[in-house]
This record gives structure tokens, sequence and C-alpha cells, in this order.
């Protein structure tokens, strides 16, 4: 009969060698330089994670003015629609530009900090150059945004067409 050895796992010894691990990552010696370094990769890393936040007030288009308001924008555009839609195709062409570079750097830049954490090193050129697992979830988001502005524009297209 085989005897099976089991070892006792504490969750105390588990978290206080974790807890020294990250006090001599993060702060022995305290390096103010790499704190901003740090600091700088978060920011970029995080710039698409929350989300847009709006602050409309839509109850307000739901009143006359509103509507009135929403009337006049649909009739400027409707009576000059290839001025509306040379300046559209730009807008969205410039925007897309920025959103995809930025997401690309945050995509990339999740793995420059889990780099510079886990090496207690932080070389940001160094780790962008290497770390290119970035791009598959870059590529990930790009494919499922490219459906989303599919939809939206193909339904802003019916939207304009009826």
């Amino acid at each position: 009969m085989e005897q099976v050895l089991t070892k006792e796992i504490s969750l105390s010894k588990v978290m206080g060698e974790a807890f020294t691990q990250m006090k001599k990552i993060l702060f022995k010696p305290f390096r103010f330089r790499k704190w901003l370094k740090l600091g700088f990769i978060v920011f970029i890393a995080e710039i698409f994670t929350k989300g847009l936040r709006n602050n409309f007030d839509l109850e307000g288009f739901l009143q006359e003015e509103g509507r009135q308001f929403i009337l006049a924008i649909i009739s400027f555009c409707k009576a000059h629609l290839p001025l509306v839609i040379g300046i559209g195709i730009v807008l969205v062409i410039i925007s897309s530009i920025l959103y995809f570079l930025f997401l690309y750097l945050s995509s990339v830049f999740s793995f420059v900090f889990l780099d510079g954490v886990v090496k207690n090193k932080v070389e940001i050129r160094k780790s962008f150059r290497e770390n290119k697992g970035g791009f598959p979830i870059f590529c990930l988001i790009f494919s499922l945004d490219l459906l989303v502005y599919f939809y939206f524009f193909s339904s802003m297209a019916c939207l304009f067409i009826s």
C-alpha cells in the first residue's frame, strides 16, 4: 500500500512570504525613479481599461429644445452632406489611428509592467522591445473593435439612407 504524503498549506505562511517579497521588490531599497517609471507604465497600461465615461444630461434632449436641436443638426447634415461625410471620414480615420495606437501601447505596457515587477528592474525600452506578448491581446481587442465599428457605421448608414 502506497503512502500519500500530504503537505499542509498555511495561508498565513504563503501570505507572509508574499508580503516579504513585495516589500523587498518595492521598498528595499526605495528608489523614487523606479516608482515614477512604474507609475508611467501603469498609466499607459490602464488607459483603456475603465472605458469611456460621459456626464451628458440626456433628459434635456427629451424635452422640446433637445428635439429641435437634433432636428436642426439633421437638416444641416442633409443640406451639406458631402462636407459632413468628408469631415466625418477624416475624424473617424484620425480617431481610429489614435485609438488603436494607444490600444497597442496599453496591451504591450501591461506586459512591461509585469516584467518590471518580476525582475525588480524597470527598463522601459528593453522591456518594450522584448515584450511582444501584448500583440495577441491587441489583435483580439482590435478584431472585436472592428466588429463594433462595422455594426455602428452600418447602422448609421441605414439611418441616413432611410
